[in-house]
């Protein structure tokens, strides 16, 4: 392997307004039964970044669709061209399976 060049780093820190992936439950639905607001679905969010064969995912925070990433959020990658791109894809994490919420290629 070649040496790098350089070093990106890369802090997660927020996602907003996800798409909501799973169903309200139970408590969500009689919540909004009582106050008159529709139950709102919930996400259980992570982060996977990708830069050339190098990957970092983020820890699972779980129902919400504003997610906050406080700990273990922040990754060091070796660069070996400036032609690499940082692929970020946020994920709903399921029990069997994830579901793609969303992928961003920053621009250079």
């Amino acid at each position: 392997h070649p040496e790098p060049i350089g070093a990106l780093r890369v802090r997660v820190i927020q996602a907003r307004d996800l798409a909501a992936a799973d169903e309200p439950d139970l408590a969500a639905v009689v919540r909004g039964k009582i106050s008159g607001e529709p139950a709102e679905g919930s996400s259980d969010p992570y982060c996977v970044l990708r830069l050339g064969a190098q990957t970092f995912q983020t820890k699972v925070l779980y129902k919400t669709l504003n997610p906050t990433w406080t700990e273990d959020n922040e990754v060091l990658f070796p660069v070996y061209k400036l032609s690499q791109c940082l692929m970020v894809t946020v994920w709903d994490k399921d029990f069997a399976s994830s579901d793609n919420s969303g992928s961003v290629v920053p621009n250079s």
